[in-house]
């Protein structure tokens, strides 16, 4: 093959923004503590707009241009099945069970009720346990829990680096035609990781205590992104073309459009109202043709 052509972007400004977009879940997991359900779905419905957005206007657009009408399509829906059967093997993570706990002052008042004297009489009547064998059990009961929510954050740690894996490739790409083309896929990815990095922190935090802990492990499910672009570095370079670019930047077009209808809307719908998603969407669709504009402005790109 010919090599890069005409693809002049700088390699480190590219693994710097494969590297910001990639840990950006280390940014989720200090989110975590903070954001309760309604907050969460503002993200996510704001998520789904950017990636919406930047699928259609940009990466779609560009590669029609670039590769033609025929092709560029064809690499968007190829998009979207490959990443289906990837989800069938490798599920993404449930981001709804980032805030599915009970909140503490709820679950104080409910174990607080059975030493009411009435609830002393109650057991009398009906032989029930007294509350100290109740707490041993409770003891035996949160320490399987722990255990388990240990497993659950770093199944989905392991399960978002896996498909971080293709997103570092696709930002690395996107850079090589310019940082103009590159940042904004990368803000894309770093507002999906967003939540990604929330999904693999709060059932660690709930089983450990340790916000470092949970931080930490949010982290480094986003390393898979860099390396992505590291081992294309290694290994692709010098197969890069300019058509095999775009080809890829449409496919992962698709990638976005079926992780935003498949994934982020239908969390995003138990916790707001479909108006409320609707301002999310928008917001963020607003907000990513704003940075997109005055960004080809500055740097004098035509626009299509």
């Amino acid at each position: 093959m010919g090599g890069l052509g005409t693809l002049e972007g700088d390699v480190v400004s590219a693994i710097g923004l494969t590297t910001v977009a990639g840990l950006s879940t280390g940014i989720g997991g200090v989110l975590a503590f903070v954001v309760g359900a309604e907050r969460l779905g503002h993200m996510l419905s704001f998520s789904v707009g950017v990636m919406v957005y930047v699928s259609f206007a940009d990466l779609l657009i560009e590669a029609i241009a670039e590769i033609g009408f025929g092709s560029a399509n064809l690499a968007f829906f190829l998009g979207m099945i490959a990443f289906h059967i990837v989800v069938l093997f490798v599920p993404e993570p449930d981001l709804g069970s980032v805030v599915s706990e009970p909140p503490p002052n709820k679950e104080k008042h409910t174990s607080s009720n059975p030493i009411t004297s009435e609830g002393s009489e109650l057991r009398k009547r009906k032989n029930v346990k007294p509350p100290t064998e109740i707490t041993e059990q409770k003891k035996t009961t949160t320490k399987s829990q722990k255990k388990s929510l240990i497993m659950v954050g770093l199944i989905t740690a392991l399960g978002i680096s896996l498909h971080n894996f293709p997103e570092g490739i696709a930002v690395y790409l996107s850079c090589l035609k310019g940082v103009s083309f590159g940042l904004p896929l990368a803000f894309v990815i770093a507002c999906h990781n967003i939540p990604e990095g929330m999904a693999v922190a709060a059932p660690i935090y709930s089983a450990t205590g340790s916000k470092w802990k949970s931080i930490k492990w949010a982290t480094l499910s986003g390393i898979c992104e860099p390396a992505g672009a590291i081992l294309v570095i290694l290994l692709l370079h010098r197969f890069i073309t300019p058509y095999g670019v775009n080809f890829m930047l449409a496919f992962v077009g698709g990638i976005m459009v079926y992780m935003s209808i498949c994934e982020l809307l239908p969390t995003t719908f138990e916790y707001l109202t479909p108006i409320q998603t609707f301002y999310g969407v928008l917001t963020g669709m607003i907000t990513i043709f704003g940075s997109v504009y005055v960004m080809r402005l500055y740097t004098q790109q035509p626009d299509h």
